[in-house]
């Protein structure tokens, strides 16, 4: 209650606290306060990027680029791979099934209502520099479990529902997902490579060059790729922000058509509202 008293509400914990630790933490507060325990919140980090180092100390970039992990300017060149160089003989290695100094995302997702029985009250979704479509699935996919937790309190339900939730989160950029230290310290959890692990890829189809409010139908110009029925359509907007849905009907000039070749305008009925100049790609499993 020190730093309470100078308007502090609510603490974020180090993110290599366990699980068990934060239970402990939350006991010894209640022992030690009582009711006025429930007066300090306190909030974790449950998923996104993690910094190789202990809480971010890193500066990597800093030395490199001059830009400082610590003011949030942090370039990420863990993420590379490195050569592993003998100053003596001057022999290298290059680290190929792995990259040292980069962790795998974390993701909490299956383990979630743990956590909010842990007293933990803020999360922490990592978004910084993300695509609007990423910070749609993460943040719904983590808002959906915990109404339901809360509401039902059914583990095996919750388990079903983060199964389905966690297939989601595989069509968005990843590195991989990981418990974290929630479990133990993440001995073996590293990235296999500096970019996307996901088993879905994007692919630019064009921009909306109309949409129509009252009967719901985005024009859109297919200027990189065709379109057709059944696929995923992802359409993203600074005001829109991110929408995404099947494509179930497609016309070119008024006419049905199964599918539409790149280079031609074809308009597509959606679910929601989108605006001339957003963005429009078709997520499809990689491969």
């Amino acid at each position: 209650f020190f730093y309470r008293q100078w308007g502090v509400r609510r603490f974020v914990l180090a993110r290599e606290l366990s699980l068990a630790h934060i239970r402990l933490l939350r006991k010894g507060m209640e022992e030690r306060l009582g009711d006025r325990a429930q007066e300090i919140e306190l909030g974790a980090f449950v998923h996104g990027a993690m910094c190789v180092s202990v809480s971010g100390r890193c500066f990597l970039s800093q030395f490199l680029h001059g830009r400082s992990a610590n003011r949030g300017e942090c370039l990420q060149p863990c993420r590379r791979p490195y050569l592993l160089r003998d100053p003596e003989t001057g022999h290298e290695l290059l680290m190929e099934a792995t990259h040292l100094l980069s962790p795998k995302d974390l993701c909490t997702l299956p383990f979630l209502h743990r956590l909010l029985d842990a007293g933990i009250h803020s999360l922490k979704i990592e978004g910084r520099n993300r695509k609007a479509d990423y910070v749609a699935v993460v943040t719904r996919a983590y808002r959906t479990a915990i109404d339901f937790w809360l509401e039902r309190r059914d583990e095996a339900a919750f388990q079903e529902l983060a199964s389905g939730l966690m297939e989601q989160l595989q069509t968005v950029f990843h590195r991989g997902f990981s418990p974290g230290f929630y479990h133990g310290a993440p001995m073996e959890e590293w990235t296999r490579s500096d970019g996307n692990e996901s088993p879905w890829v994007r692919e630019f189809c064009g921009r909306v060059v109309n949409f129509y409010n009252r009967i719901g139908v985005a024009e859109i110009e297919l200027s990189d790729r065709g379109l057709k029925l059944g696929e995923l359509l992802v359409v993203e907007g600074k005001t829109t922000g991110a929408v995404r849905q099947r494509v179930e009907s497609l016309e070119v000039e008024h006419n049905p058509v199964q599918k539409a070749p790149k280079g031609q305008r074809v308009a597509c009925k959606m679910g929601q509202r989108v605006r001339a100049g957003d963005r429009v790609f078709v997520l499809r499993p990689r491969g």
